[in-house]
C-alpha cells in the first residue's frame, strides 16, 4: 500500500448542491499536501470525508486500502485514533484541563506502556512544538498560537501516520501561523501532513504539494520545490504496546468531573444539596413512620368527636334517584288538593329553546301609527315565565284591570327604559301614570311575531294590554296560572311532551310547579313526613326553568318548585326517625346526602361535599368564594390560602383550620337552642376565636363544571344567627336536625337531587355504649352499616398506620423524583455546554462507550457526594428524632441507630445511578457527534 490514500470519483452533496464533486486523488505516505481555495471550495469536506467523520458520500475513498464508508462507525473511530492525528482550526481542547492532560488523553486511552513514560512522551510533544514552560498551565489561560500548538502535540501522541490539519492558522498571528507551518513541516518528513489552509503564500513555501479546490472540484494539483524549508522532525519516545480497546483513565475522568464542577461552583452546590436532601428524606421518613406509632391514636383521639354513630347504606348502587321525569298536571293538582294550606296553586313550565327554534323571529312589536314599534325584552320565552297576577296584591298597576282576564288580555311589567321609550313613540308624558292613561283612553295593542322558516313554522298573536306595572324585568302578568298553556298549547298548536330532548319546535316539555303560601324549606322538611309525597322530589324555581326571571347563580325569591317523579335510593326518612325514636341516647342527627353532607361508616372524615367557608366576617367568604369561583383545571383541586379566622367545612379537611356541625344541642353552657335553620350554638374555642359574634357567614358550593380549561363553581352564602355557646374541644358549629340537608336546599337552594339521604350521623350522650348501640341496630336495620369512628381508630390503627405510611412515602418519593429530575436535567445542561467535549473525543477517534463514561464520571461524581451527605443527614436526622420525641411526647425514646433508613438511602442512590446509566446510554447512542 504505498498510497494510504486514495480517492476515486468521490462528491459529497448537501441537499441539492455539491460540496465536493468527483474529486479524484491519491495522497502519498509521507509530505506536507496543501489544500487550498475560496471559502466554501470544499476544504474542510474534505477532511472531514479523509478523517471518516463523514461517510454520506459517492464514490471510493480508501484509507489503508479499506473503504470507508463499508466500515463500522467503531471501525472507523479506531482508524482515527490508531493511524490519524487531527489539528481542527478551533483547537478543540479541554479548556479547564492543562496542555500536559490534553496531550495525555489520547494516549492514556490507547497505550499500555509505562505511565512514567507516556508522561515522558507528552512532555517531548509539548516541547517540540515550544511549549516546554507551559506543560502544566491550563489551557483557557493559553494564547491562540499557543493552543494551536498544543493541539498539534495532541495529533502527534499517538504517533500517527496521518495528521490532517484544518485551517490550523486561520485565527493565528503571521509569526504565529509561520510557526505552525515549520512544526507540521518538521512533521511531515516522516508523516502524511494534509493541511487546509487559506493562507495560500505560507502553504507555498512549507508545502509540497498543492491541491487547489474550487466549486467542490480539483482545478489544479502543484508540486512544490521547498528542499530548503525548516525541517524540524519530533523526536519523542515511541511507545508500541497498545490496547486491545482503547478507553479513557479512570483517574482522568474523576480529575475532569472535578474540574467540571468547581467550574460551575453555585449549580454544583445546589445540586448537591438537592440530591442530598432527596435521598436524605426516604431516610428519614423511613425513621419517622417506624418510630411515632404509639402518638398517631392520641393525634386522631383530639380530631375525631367521641360518642357518635354513622350509619350508611349497604346498597351498592349508592343514594340517589333514578329514573326522574316530569310529574303529570294530576299529580300537581293532587298536592294541592291534598295540601291547600301549604300550596296556593300549580301551574306549568313549557320547556323549550326558544331563542334556538325561533331565530327568524320571536319579538312582540305594537303599531304607532304607521310605523311598527319592537317592544324590547319581550318574546315567546315572555309567554311561559309570565308571573300570577293578584289582584288587590302587590304591585300598583296602571291602571288597573278588572278581574277576569280574558287569554288575549295582559299586563305588562315593564323597566323604567322601556316605560320610557314606549311613552315617547306615543308622544305622551314619560311616566307609568301617563302610560296608564293612555293604556285606558286609547287601548294598546301588542303583536307576538314567532317565525321559523326551516320548519314552516310562521305565527303572530294579537294582545291586548290592559295595565302595566313598573318591574325591572321585562314580565307578562296574568290571572290564569296556566294562562301560558292556554296560549301556547290551545291557541298556538304547541304539543305537550313529557321527554326533554325536543326533536321539533311544535313540542314543549311540561313540567308542573306549585306556588307556595309556606316558607319552602318548611315544606320541603314536612314533604318527607308524608308518605304519599315521597315518590316526588321538589326542585326550587332557577335560571333552567325561567331564565328571564331568575339570575343564573342566584337565589329566586319566587316560591315555585317544579315536582318531579323518581325511584328514590338510599336511606328512608322513615327509617332515620324509626332510629331516632327508638334509642334515647341519641340526642341528634346530621343525614349525608350525594352533594350535601358526607358521612361514612367506612370513615372518620365528615362535611360537606363540595367546597364549604365559614367565618365571623362576610367580605371574607366573598373573597373565597371569588378565588375558587374560577381557576384552571389545574388549580381548581387545589387548596388556597384562606384569610385569617375562615374555617373550612370540607370533609377532605380535618384538623386544625377545619369546622365540624353537630346537632348534639346538650349542656349549651351559654344562650340557648336554636330553633330555626338560620340560628347556630359554637363551641367555646370557636366562638373566642371568632371574637364572640352574634352572627357567622357561611359560603357553600353549590355546583361546579369544567368550561373550556378553567372550572367555574357556583357559591351561595347565608348569614347564622349566633344564639349559644358550648363547651367542647373541637371546633364546631351547633344546628338543628336536619340542617346538613335542610339548611342547602333552603338556604342556600342546592338541588334536592343532590340531597337525598344516604345515610346519618347520630350523635350519642356522653359516655354512651355505642357499641351496644350498634349492635342492636344492625339487627333491626340490616340495610345499614354502622359505626362508631373513634373505636373504628382503635381497631384500625394498623392500616392508617399503612395509609399514613404510604402517604410519607410518597412525598418522600415525590422529593427524590424531584431531586432526580432536577440531578438529570443539571447532567443534560453539563452534557449539552460540554458536547464540544464529545466531539472532540468522537474526533480523535475514541468509541461512544468512552464518551459515555465521560459523562457517567460527572454523575458519579454528584450522586457519591450526594450519598455521603444524605447519609450524614439521615443519622443526624435519627439523633434530632429521638431528642424531639423524647422532649414533645415524654417517651424517653433510647436506641442505638436504624440501618434500614441507611440502607434505603443507598438503594436510592443506586437507582438514581441506573436513571443516570440508561440516561447516559441514550444520549450516546443517540447524539450526533460528527
Amino acid at each position: 500500500m504505498n498510497n494510504p490514500i486514495v480517492l476515486k470519483g468521490v462528491s459529497r452533496k448537501y441537499g441539492k448542491t455539491y460540496a465536493l464533486e468527483k474529486v479524484d486523488l491519491v495522497f502519498p505516505n509521507k509530505g506536507l499536501i496543501g489544500i487550498i481555495g475560496p471559502s466554501g471550495s470544499g476544504k474542510s469536506t474534505l477532511l472531514s470525508l479523509l478523517s471518516g467523520l463523514d461517510c454520506a458520500y459517492s464514490g471510493s475513498i480508501k484509507v489503508k486500502g479499506k473503504e470507508l464508508k463499508k466500515l463500522s462507525e467503531e471501525d472507523r473511530s479506531a482508524l482515527r485514533l490508531h493511524h490519524f492525528g487531527y489539528v481542527f482550526q478551533n483547537y478543540r481542547l479541554l479548556e479547564l484541563e492543562t496542555a500536559f492532560t490534553n496531550v495525555m488523553v489520547p494516549m492514556e486511552a490507547i497505550y499500555q506502556g509505562n505511565k512514567a513514560d507516556l508522561q515522558e512522551k507528552a512532555r517531548d510533544l509539548l516541547s517540540f512544538v515550544g511549549l516546554k514552560d507551559k506543560v502544566n498551565q491550563r489551557v483557557n489561560t493559553l494564547s491562540g498560537g499557543e493552543k494551536q500548538r498544543v493541539a498539534l502535540a495532541r495529533a502527534l501522541s499517538s504517533d500517527p501516520e496521518i495528521v490532517l490539519a484544518d485551517e490550523p492558522t486561520g485565527a493565528l498571528d503571521s509569526k504565529s501561523s509561520e510557526a505552525v507551518f515549520a512544526l507540521l513541516r518538521g512533521v511531515a518528513e516522516k508523516t502524511l501532513v494534509i493541511l487546509v489552509s487559506h493562507d495560500v503564500e505560507t502553504a507555498k513555501l512549507y508545502c509540497d504539494k498543492l491541491v487547489r479546490l474550487s466549486d467542490g472540484k480539483v482545478v489544479g494539483v502543484e508540486e512544490m520545490d521547498n528542499e530548503e524549508a525548516a525541517k524540524e522532525t519530533p523526536k519523542s519516545l515511541k511507545i508500541k504496546q497498545r490496547k486491545k480497546r482503547a478507553d479513557l483513565s479512570l483517574g482522568f475522568l474523576f480529575r475532569h468531573s472535578l474540574s467540571l464542577a468547581k467550574a460551575k461552583p453555585l449549580r454544583s452546590l445546589l445540586s448537591e444539596i438537592t440530591i442530598s436532601l432527596g435521598l436524605a428524606s426516604l431516610g428519614i421518613v423511613s425513621y419517622l413512620t417506624s418510630s411515632i406509632e404509639g402518638e398517631i391514636q392520641n393525634a386522631f383521639s383530639s380530631l375525631v368527636p367521641t360518642s357518635t354513630i354513622v350509619a350508611s347504606c349497604r346498597n351498592e348502587i349508592g343514594s340517589g334517584v333514578s329514573n326522574v321525569y316530569a310529574a303529570s298536571l294530576e299529580d300537581a293538582a293532587y298536592l294541592v288538593d291534598e295540601y291547600p294550606d301549604l300550596i296556593e296553586d300549580y301551574g306549568t313550565c313549557l320547556s323549550l329553546d326558544y331563542e334556538n327554534w325561533f331565530k327568524d323571529e320571536n319579538y312582540f312589536s305594537y303599531s304607532t301609527g304607521t310605523k311598527q314599534v319592537i317592544l324590547p325584552g319581550f318574546s315567546m320565552r315572555s309567554i311561559n315565565d309570565f308571573l300570577w297576577y293578584k289582584p288587590g296584591v302587590g304591585e300598583n298597576v296602571y291602571p288597573r284591570p278588572s278581574v277576569n282576564m280574558r287569554n288575549d288580555q295582559v299586563i305588562l311589567g315593564l323597566p323604567y327604559a322601556t316605560m320610557f321609550n314606549v311613552c315617547f313613540s306615543f308622544y305622551i308624558q314619560r311616566n307609568y301614570q301617563s302610560l296608564g292613561d293612555y293604556i285606558a283612553g286609547h287601548g294598546w295593542k301588542i303583536i307576538l311575531h314567532a317565525t321559523n322558516y326551516g320548519y314552516g313554522f310562521e305565527d303572530e298573536e294579537l294582545f291586548e294590554v290592559v295595565g302595566i306595572i313598573a318591574t325591572d324585568k321585562p314580565i307578562i302578568y296574568h290571572e290564569n296560572h296556566r294562562w301560558n298553556q292556554n296560549i301556547l298549547l290551545d291557541t298556538m298548536k304547541f304539543r305537550s311532551s313529557q321527554k326533554e330532548e325536543i326533536a321539533s319546535p311544535q313540542y314543549v316539555y311540561e313540567i308542573p310547579y306549585l306556588d307556595l303560601s309556606c316558607d319552602i324549606g318548611d315544606f320541603f322538611a314536612l314533604s318527607r313526613k308524608e308518605e304519599d309525597m315521597d315518590r316526588f322530589v321538589f326542585e326550587h324555581v332557577n335560571s333552567r326553568y325561567h331564565p328571564s326571571l331568575c339570575e343564573k347563580g342566584k337565589k329566586s325569591d319566587l316560591r315555585r318548585l317544579f315536582v318531579y317523579s323518581c325511584d328514590k335510593f338510599g336511606a328512608k326518612w322513615t327509617e332515620l326517625d324509626q332510629i331516632m325514636d327508638g334509642y334515647p341516647e341519641i340526642l341528634g342527627r346530621n343525614p349525608s346526602s350525594p352533594g350535601g353532607y358526607f358521612s361514612s361508616s367506612d370513615s372518620i372524615s365528615s362535611g360537606f361535599v363540595n367546597k364549604a367557608f365559614l367565618g365571623p366576617n362576610q367580605d371574607d367568604l366573598l373573597e373565597v368564594g371569588e378565588s375558587y369561583g374560577n381557576l384552571s383545571l389545574e388549580e381548581a383541586m387545589l387548596p388556597i390560602s384562606l384569610p385569617m379566622g375562615v374555617k373550612d367545612a370540607s370533609y377532605l379537611t380535618l384538623g386544625e383550620g377545619s369546622v365540624s356541625f353537630s346537632s348534639d344541642l346538650s349542656s349549651i353552657k351559654e344562650g340557648r337552642r336554636p330553633e330555626g335553620l338560620e340560628e347556630c350554638v359554637l363551641s367555646k374555642g370557636l366562638f373566642e376565636e371568632w371574637g364572640k359574634p352574634t352572627s357567622i357567614g357561611m359560603a357553600l358550593e353549590i355546583s361546579g363544571e369544567a368550561i373550556g380549561d378553567r372550572y367555574e363553581r357556583d357559591f351561595r352564602y347565608c348569614e347564622l344567627k349566633v344564639v349559644g355557646v358550648k363547651e367542647e374541644d373541637i371546633d364546631t358549629v351547633y344546628v338543628i336536625n336536619d340542617w346538613t340537608i335542610d339548611a342547602p336546599y333552603g338556604l342556600f337552594d342546592m338541588s334536592p337531587f343532590l340531597l337525598q339521604p344516604s345515610g346519618a350521623t347520630f350523635f350519642c350522650k356522653k359516655g354512651s355504649d355505642t357499641s351496644s348501640i350498634i349492635s342492636s341496630l344492625s339487627k333491626i336495620f340490616p340495610q345499614y352499616k354502622f359505626a362508631d369512628p373513634s373505636l373504628e381508630i382503635g381497631s384500625s390503627i394498623s392500616s392508617t398506620l399503612g395509609y399514613i405510611q404510604v402517604i410519607l412515602y410518597a412525598f418522600s418519593a415525590i422529593a427524590l423524583a424531584m431531586a432526580a429530575l432536577l440531578f438529570i436535567i443539571v447532567m443534560v445542561i453539563m452534557i449539552t455546554e460540554n458536547a464540544h467535549e464529545g466531539k472532540l473525543l468522537f474526533a480523535i477517534g475514541l468509541p461512544r462507550s468512552s464518551i459515555g463514561k465521560l459523562y457517567l464520571s460527572h454523575c458519579y461524581l454528584y450522586v457519591g457526594i450526594g450519598l455521603l451527605s444524605s447519609l450524614a443527614i439521615t443519622i443526624s436526622g435519627q439523633v434530632m428524632v429521638k431528642v424531639y420525641l423524647g422532649q414533645a411526647f415524654g417517651s424517653g425514646l433510647k436506641g442505638g441507630l436504624s440501618f434500614l433508613p441507611l440502607g434505603l438511602v443507598g438503594l436510592a442512590a443506586l437507582a438514581m445511578l441506573l436513571l443516570c446509566h440508561l440516561l447516559v446510554a441514550f444520549i450516546s447512542k443517540r447524539k450526533r457527534f460528527d
